[in-house]
Formats: C-alpha cells, structure tokens, sequence
C-alpha cells in the first residue's frame, strides 16, 4: 500500500491530502481477543502505522 500511495503522490500534482483517523488509540481492541490481549492490539497497530509510514 506504501508503495501505490508513494507513486501515485509522485506522479500526480496533489497539494493537500487529509488522512482521516476515524478511530483514536484509545478505542483500539477487538472482541475476538481475550482481555489480556487487547494490549498487544494496540501495540501492534501503532507498530504497523510507523512501520507503514517510514516505507
């Protein structure tokens, strides 16, 4: 996905792109987890963002 959004904002002249975040960290969780896993949900999330992000 990094790749396809990288090239497509190198090759088309975009001057302003608003990301939404629809969801907060603080409501990260899903209910297919047990409780004391919910934490590495969200661990796991922000680590898939930054690696995402760096390319």
């Amino acid at each position: 996905m990094y790749d396809s959004l990288a090239r497509i904002f190198s090759d088309v002249p975009i001057a302003y792109v608003k990301w939404d975040m629809n969801r907060g960290l603080t409501e990260i969780g899903s209910a297919a987890a047990s409780p004391d896993r919910q934490q590495e949900i969200a661990n796991r999330y922000v680590r898939a963002y930054t690696i995402f992000w760096r390319g």
